[in-house]
Formats: C-alpha cells, structure tokens, sequence
C-alpha cells in the first residue's frame, strides 16, 4: 500500500467532510498521491451535497501544516501557537493539541 485516506461525511453538520487521517508511504511522498486521495475525498463530498471540508494535524507536523496549505486549506485560529502556527489545546484530550484547517469546495 502506498497510500490511503480516512474520512467521513459529518452526520452532525450536513454540509462537511472531515479527513481524519491521510498517510502515504514515506517511499513515495511528493509523487502527487496525497494531492490525488484529496482530489477523490473532495470530490466525494461534493457529490454528498458538502462544501466544506475540515481536517487537522499535530503542530509539531510541520510537514503536514504545509501539505495542507499547499492543498488549499486555511488554519483555524486556536487557543495556542507554535512557531507562527495556530492550534488548539486539547483538541480530544488533555495534551493532544492540533492545528485545524478548513477548506471550502468550489
């Protein structure tokens, strides 16, 4: 496997998606694979009637706050920073802090 995405269609607020996890083998990063399971994610949730997709990461994942960027999501503000980076603390638990993206489908 060289990559995989895990997300769902919010059945709380009917007009997002959430990408809970992407993951591309560390051997075939910057190929586009990760741009491409996005593509197919949004793609999905515009056909389920949802325009906003959320997604978050780990503010020590600098990487991952960039691919975001690059892919067109925007940083929620938080509650904390981190070189620049906005996050919230204990996003799911105590410690677990995260930085929150969101982006609008076209």
């Amino acid at each position: 496997m060289v990559g995989f995405i895990i997300g769902f269609l919010s059945p709380s607020r009917p007009e997002e998606g959430y990408a809970h996890f992407l993951g591309v083998n560390p051997g075939y990063r910057g190929q586009g694979i990760g741009r491409c399971l996005y593509e197919r994610f949004f793609e999905a949730c515009r056909e389920n009637g949802r325009s906003i997709v959320r997604a978050c990461t780990a503010p020590v994942n600098k990487a991952s706050v960039a691919f975001h960027r690059e892919m067109g999501f925007s940083l929620v503000p938080g509650d904390g920073e981190s070189d620049g980076i906005p996050f919230i603390h204990d996003y799911n638990r105590p410690g677990d802090h995260k930085v929150e993206f969101v982006r609008r489908l076209g």
